[in-house]
């Protein structure tokens, strides 16, 4: 490993623990950053970052534009905080990789929507029913209580207060609690789908194999 490499990999490890020490899970951010660390290995390159660095780096990996807009935002806030440790360092502009604007914007789902979806859900894996009411159960959690994906796949048993009605999310932004109250009518329908699913999965395991 090359002297720059090796100042570059210790900058980038204390700059990712002071984003988490903020709150933010700081997850993808790390790994991008971590592969410009050995990407600047592999290539024998030598202090100071610059801005030409940065582009090599990410137009060497293919994706959607949005893609590479954001590893390079990540490494342009990530050069401002290497410039208090290397002056030389260069500024990278912000605006080198646009934003793609075709992603069509979000709609509510009317009811008959929702309803259709999670009937499609249901029917999603005929060979594997279990995942199917899984996948209708998730959506219906999503629509009615408005967690995020994440927070509804990170859910455990003991999150679940099915007597009171109220789900416990660990971990959310800012790694913070909190309890989200859910509708009486969704109270109603937990209890149906988790011993349904529940008694599915033993089913499936007690099934005799040929």
């Amino acid at each position: 490993m090359t002297v720059f490499a090796r100042f570059l990999g210790e900058k980038a490890e204390r700059y990712i623990e002071l984003r988490q020490s903020l709150g933010y899970s700081f997850s993808k951010q790390a790994g991008t950053l971590r592969a410009f660390v050995r990407y600047v290995e592999r290539a024998q390159l030598d202090a100071p970052a610059t801005r030409t660095m940065a582009l090599d780096f990410v137009l060497s990996f293919g994706g959607a534009a949005n893609s590479r807009a954001t590893r390079h935002g990540v490494l342009s806030r990530f050069y401002e905080y290497l410039a208090v440790y290397d002056a030389q360092t260069e500024t990278l502009e912000r605006r080198v990789f646009p934003r793609s604007r075709a992603i069509p914007p979000p709609r509510i789902l009317s009811e008959s929507e929702l309803a259709s979806l999670i009937d499609a859900c249901a029917r999603i894996s005929p060979d594997i029913p279990l995942r199917g009411r899984t996948m209708a159960t998730l959506i219906g959690l999503l629509a009615s209580s408005g967690l995020r994906s994440g927070e509804v796949v990170r859910l455990d048993r003991t999150d679940v207060d099915l007597t009171n009605g109220v789900l416990l999310v660990r971990k959310t932004k800012f790694r913070k609690d909190r309890l989200v109250p859910v509708h009486t009518t969704t109270q109603a329908a937990l209890p149906t789908t988790c011993v349904s699913a529940i008694q599915l999965f033993l089913s499936l395991r007690t099934r005799p194999s040929f």
